[in-house]
């Protein structure tokens, strides 16, 4: 089976191109723009990079606001998860709805905390899986406009999680469901044990 070429990891995006080359125009010093592009890059470039894109005139400049924009995005990195606002939004919303829903489910405030964990615990699967399809070159989009369920993502073939993850996954997704149409004790008498030790 041949391999599907890949694109130059240090090889400067268009909007990078068009970036530098405003910031150039702006007079800003190559080693600044270096120090701009390659803050948080998974490749970083060198100067050669900045000449190319100098020398080159059929580069069009950035407009001040998409040099805004570029600046913004590179100070909106978390310094302790890596991630970033602009690029990594689903993963950070999986993130801080798990985070959530282990911290209310752990509460002794709360008594309608099995429902809340359910739901939370979906939405933060359903975003991580949106994520990957993303990354693999999938759109997690429905025909109709709507995006992947996570039961939908869960029985698709391509689908790499364990036996094990998937059956808690769809036990989670049934404990969700009943909880739609059931008071709180009925539903929680079948799920309390499974939270207890998936938190």
């Amino acid at each position: 089976m041949a391999k599907i070429p890949k694109k130059a990891p240090t090889a400067l995006t268009d909007e990078e191109k068009r970036v530098i080359k405003a910031l150039l125009a702006e007079g800003m010093r190559n080693q600044d723009i270096l120090t701009l592009v390659n803050y948080e890059r998974s490749a970083t470039i060198n100067f050669g990079r900045i000449a190319g894109v100098k020398k080159n005139a059929d580069i069009t400049p950035a407009s001040a606001e998409e040099v805004a924009l570029f600046r913004r995005k590179k100070r909106s990195f978390d310094p302790v998860t890596g991630l970033n606002l602009y690029g990594d939004e689903r993963l950070i919303r999986a993130r801080e709805a798990m985070a959530l829903a282990a911290t209310i489910f752990n509460s002794g405030l709360y008594r309608f905390k099995t429902e809340v964990f359910a739901v939370l615990a979906n939405i933060a699967w359903t975003y991580l899986l949106h994520e990957r399809y993303e990354r693999l070159g999938i759109s997690p989009t429905n025909t109709d406009g709507t995006t992947f369920a996570l039961s939908y993502m869960l029985s698709r073939p391509d689908n790499t999680l364990s036996k094990g993850i998937k059956r808690n996954l769809l036990a989670l997704k049934t404990i969700r469901d009943d909880v739609e149409h059931k008071m709180l004790d009925a539903a929680t008498s079948n799920g309390y044990l499974c939270f207890k030790h998936a938190v």
